[in-house]
C-alpha cells in the first residue's frame, strides 16, 4: 500500500498488486479517483445496509430459510448445472467444397465475414415463388423474377437502407448488387414496386419464409427453443407525431409508445420471443402502441403452438409479466415462467441479488447460482434488439400501417435466421448472430 496526499486530504490506497496475482502495473492515482471510489463503497454499504432491514422486516427471504439439510445436498447438483445455461456458439468447421479455392481462404480468416453474395447460395425462396405466382393469372407475362423482391427486402435490412428510394437508388449504382437480385442493370422496378409488396402478394409468404428458415435453423441445432425469453419494442410508423382534427393520427392503426412517463414516439409494439441459448428470434407479433405487454403473450404462445407443435419449456420475462392469469395459463400449458422483479418493496420475495427477486411461490428451485444462471439469460432479449435497432438500423418503416409493419418486422427476422442458417452452412457458427457478417460486395480482382 501507498499514501496519497492532497490538498488537506490523505488517503491510504491499496495497490492492484495486492489484490490480483500476476500483475505488475504503475498506477496513477489522483484525488479525484479515490473520491469515486469512496463514494462506489458508501452507495455499497448503504446496500448491504438497506438488505440487513429488509431480513429484519421480513420483506425479503433468504435462500438458505428454504434449505434443509436434504435439501441442500441435493441443490449442489445445480452448480454443475448453471455451467450449461449460457449463451452458446457452434464450433467452426471446414467451408463447403463447393466454393473455390479463394472463397475458402476468405472466409476461414478470423476478420473474415463473408460476402452478401453468399448468403443466397444455400437457401431457395421456392416457397415465395410458388406463393406470388397463384396471385397472378398470366404468370408468363411477369416483368420480374418474383424472388426478386424477397432478396432487394433482404439486401435492404442488411445494407441499413431508410427508404425505398434509395433501395432503387442503390441498385442503379451496383450493376453486381442488380444482378444478385436477379435484375438487369438497364432494368430497374420503380420503388412503388418494392414499397407495395404487401399489398400484392399478403402477408402469408412472409410468415411462411420466416418459419422456414427457423425450421432449417432447428435441424441444424441452432434453434431449439427450449428456453426462450420474451421482450417488446418500438417500431415508429412513417406518420405524423400529432393528432389531426379528428383526434387521430395519419397511420390509423398507429398509436403512442409509452415507457413510464415518456412517450417515445408514435408506431406499434414489435413483439419478438427468443431462444436464449443461441440468441436467434423464434416467433414475432406486431400490435398496436403501448399495448400492455402482458396482453400480448397469450396469442404469442399460440403461434408458437401452432408453428411448433409444442410449448417452450422454460420461459424468462420482466416483472411487467408477472400476473397471475399468465402464472395460470403457463401452469396449464406446461411452462415454467419465471419473472424477474426489480420492486423489492414487494413480499414473499426471494432475493437473488441486489435488485433482481424472484416470488417465492413460483419456483420450485432454491439454488442461487443456477437461478442467477438462469435470469442473466434474459439479456439477450435486449441484445437482440439492439442488433435490429441500432445496427441493422429497423428503428422506423419506411411506409405506414400495421400489415407494412408486420412484413418490416419479419424481414428483419428473415435477414437474422438466414444470417445465421448462411454461417452454419459455410462453417463459420461463430457468425450466427453477427449483424455485419455477409453484408459486403465481393471485390472484383
Amino acid at each position: 500500500m501507498f499514501v496519497v496526499i492532497g490538498k488537506g486530504i490523505r488517503y491510504i490506497q491499496h495497490q492492484i498488486t495486492d489484490f490480483i496475482d500476476d500483475m505488475i502495473a504503475v498506477i496513477k492515482i489522483t484525488v479525484e479517483k479515490l473520491k469515486r471510489m469512496c463514494s462506489r463503497r458508501r452507495k455499497r454499504s448503504n446496500i448491504l445496509r438497506g438488505l440487513k432491514i429488509d431480513l429484519k422486516t421480513g420483506v425479503q427471504r433468504r435462500i438458505i430459510e428454504y434449505l434443509d439439510e436434504k435439501t441442500r445436498r441435493a441443490a449442489n447438483k445445480f452448480k454443475k448445472l448453471s455451467n450449461f445455461l449460457r449463451i452458446r456458439t457452434p464450433r467452426n468447421r471446414a467451408p463447403p467444397s463447393t466454393l473455390s479455392l479463394e472463397e475458402r481462404v476468405s472466409i476461414q480468416a478470423p476478420s473474415g465475414k463473408g460476402f452478401i453474395d453468399q448468403l443466397f447460395c444455400f437457401h431457395d425462396f421456392k416457397i415465395w415463388r410458388d406463393w406470388h405466382l397463384m396471385n397472378f393469372k398470366d404468370s408468363d407475362k411477369l416483368r420480374y423474377d418474383p424472388e426478386t423482391f424477397i432478396r432487394a427486402l433482404i439486401i435492404m435490412c442488411k445494407w441499413k437502407m431508410d427508404w425505398y428510394t434509395e433501395l432503387h437508388d442503390n441498385l442503379w449504382e451496383h450493376p453486381r448488387l442488380a444482378e444478385l437480385c436477379l435484375l438487369k442493370p438497364y432494368d430497374i422496378p420503380d420503388r412503388t414496386m418494392f414499397s407495395r409488396v404487401v399489398d400484392r402478394v399478403g402477408l402469408t409468404p412472409f410468415y411462411l419464409e420466416f418459419y422456414n428458415l427457423a425450421y432449417k435453423c432447428k435441424s441444424l441445432g441452432i434453434l431449439p427453443g427450449r428456453i426462450v425469453g420474451v421482450d417488446g419494442s418500438l417500431l415508429k410508423s412513417n406518420c405524423r407525431p400529432y393528432k389531426n382534427r379528428a383526434g387521430l393520427y395519419n397511420d390509423l392503426y398507429a398509436d403512442i409508445y409509452i415507457r413510464g412517463n415518456y412517450i417515445k414516439g408514435v408506431g406499434y409494439n414489435q413483439f419478438f420471443m427468443t431462444d436464449l441459448e443461441y440468441g436467434l428470434p423464434c416467433c414475432f407479433d406486431v400490435f398496436k402502441g403501448s399495448r400492455n405487454e402482458s396482453t400480448m403473450l397469450p396469442p404469442l404462445l399460440e403461434d408458437y403452438y401452432f408453428w411448433y407443435g409444442a410449448y417452450p419449456e422454460t420461459m424468462i420475462a420482466d416483472s411487467i409479466m408477472d400476473s397471475s392469469d399468465l402464472h395460470a395459463l403457463c401452469d396449464v400449458r406446461g411452462i415454467k415462467l419465471y419473472v424477474i422483479i426489480r420492486d423489492k418493496r414487494k413480499k414473499n420475495l426471494i432475493q437473488i441479488k441486489p435488485g433482481k427477486y424472484i416470488r417465492e411461490n413460483r419456483t420450485d428451485i432454491y439454488d442461487i447460482y443456477y437461478l442467477d444462471r438462469l435470469l442473466a439469460l434474459r439479456l439477450e432479449c435486449e441484445r437482440n434488439f439492439s442488433r435490429m435497432n441500432w445496427v441493422y438500423d429497423r428503428r422506423r418503416m419506411p411506409n405506414k400501417g400495421i400489415d407494412n409493419a408486420a412484413a418490416y418486422v419479419a424481414i428483419t427476422g428473415i435477414t437474422m435466421l438466414l444470417t445465421a442458417y448462411t454461417a452454419m452452412r459455410m462453417g463459420r457458427g461463430d457468425l450466427i448472430r453477427s449483424p455485419t457478417a455477409f453484408s459486403k460486395l465481393k471485390p472484383i480482382l
